[in-house]
């Protein structure tokens, strides 16, 4: 517990960056892919997320089942359709390498169209059997208008910890990278982050597992956000999860409620989701293969 604790003050240290009172660019980049993720509102952030690790979070992909596993994905919010892709290669019983890619076909405003997309890559590796560390690199543009073009690198660092066999923590710093410049000479902070989560799960006897999620982050803007969710499976083959997500009024990413489930079958795995925003629904799909 006390390592646990002196590694999330470290996650924090790391975030000692000025703050700043502009608006934020490039805040896409906090989209929650996995489905795990999207079904708990973003409080599940310390759970394995399968080969969307590559987007985050990625000392919780340190350790997994398979070789190989792969997964596609894409939300629909306001018209608007983002697809993902994402996969891992375990190296060994402790390491595992992530790349994945997002891409906002937008819409046609005046004749040009708005997109975004983001490349990134994640690597998680395992100390022991129970601590791991991650890291993520990414790439995010943006194009809005001819004359405002975003584009920045950013990297993730982060600690996970499972200091009981039903509890792990998790720690780290995210979206890490200098301001971005438009083409039109204006710039702007990437939305940098500093977060901390845990997820604790017990047994149900005859049904299958619950697992309870929380999750708290502070951006170096000022704005803040946490998270809770659960997660219910049954016999290995059914899941449920629903969680809610309170943000500052100026956050990136906004308050939500999400619900969810999902079904898998011989490693290959696909779940839905709902997310009601403030004033806006968005609908997600996810499917998973791992061998």
């Amino acid at each position: 517990m006390k390592r646990s604790i002196i590694l999330t003050a470290i996650a924090f240290l790391l975030a000692d960056v000025t703050a700043s009172a502009q608006g934020e660019a490039l805040g896409f980049t906090r989209t929650d892919l996995s489905p795990v993720l999207q079904g708990t509102a973003g409080a599940a952030i310390s759970a394995d997320n399968g080969p969307w690790s590559a987007f985050g979070a990625a000392a919780s992909g340190a350790y997994m089942d398979k070789k190989i596993s792969a997964g596609a994905g894409f939300q629909a919010l306001s018209g608007n359709l983002l697809f993902n892709a994402a996969a891992g290669v375990a190296l060994s019983d402790k390491m595992a390498v992530y790349v994945g890619g997002l891409y906002n076909a937008g819409a046609v405003v005046a004749d040009y169209r708005t997109n975004y997309m983001v490349a990134s890559a994640g690597f998680g590796m395992g100390i022991t059997d129970k601590f791991s560390v991650g890291a993520n690199v990414r790439f995010a543009g943006q194009n809005l208008t001819p004359t405002n073009k975003y584009s920045g690198v950013s990297l993730d660092l982060s600690v996970r910890d499972r200091i009981l066999d039903n509890l792990a923590v998790i720690a780290g710093v995210s979206t890490l990278g200098g301001k971005v410049t438009s083409t039109s000479g204006e710039t702007y902070p990437q939305p940098a982050r500093a977060y901390a989560g845990a997820d604790f799960s017990a047994a149900l006897e005859s049904i299958g597992t619950l697992c309870l999620d929380a999750m708290g982050e502070y951006y170096f803007s000022g704005n803040y956000a946490a998270a809770a969710g659960l997660r219910l499976g049954f016999m290995e083959y059914f899941n449920l999860r629903a969680g809610y997500r309170h943000a500052s009024s100026s956050c990136v990413l906004p308050s939500y409620f999400a619900i969810g489930g999902g079904a898998s079958v011989a490693g290959f795995n696909i779940d839905v989701t709902y997310m009601k925003y403030p004033g806006d629904n968005a609908v997600g799909l996810g499917m998973s293969y791992a061998f």
